[in-house]
């Protein structure tokens, strides 16, 4: 735990590899990612003109641009790559992570106000000829 806390475990240039655990943890996250993207890639089909087509799309943009980041980084970090495979790296991705999510969540609020809108303009054009 000293190591976790300590600057030169996150900026060290050759850090090793991950721990086990670590590793499976990180892999066991990428097939989540892919099987999102994968989910994702399906749901685009049916939402064609829906408020939540929006969303849809960032949440797969999101999805496949951290799965090829995590990728990436997970092989810098098997083959040890020197400053590409850097502690500092993976807590970036985490915390750009973190920021995407709450912007999709922003968008997600505004779904119902669409929908209401929807509403009254499908209300709107009933009675007009």
């Amino acid at each position: 735990m000293n190591d976790f806390l300590n600057w030169r475990y996150w900026l060290n240039p050759r850090p090793g590899s991950l721990e086990p655990t670590n590793e499976k943890i990180m892999i066991g996250f990428l097939v989540l990612l892919f099987a999102t993207a994968f989910l994702i890639t399906v749901l685009k089909k049916q939402y064609k003109k829906n408020p939540y087509r929006k969303t849809i799309e960032k949440i797969g943009t999101f999805v496949w641009t951290n799965l090829v980041i995590g990728v990436f980084l997970n092989f810098f970090i098997y083959e040890l790559v020197p400053y590409l495979s850097m502690r500092f790296l993976l807590a970036i991705w985490i915390v750009g992570m973190i920021v995407w999510v709450i912007f999709i969540g922003k968008t997600l609020k505004i779904i119902p106000k669409i929908k209401e809108e929807k509403e009254r303009e499908k209300e709107f054009k009933k009675y007009i000829p």
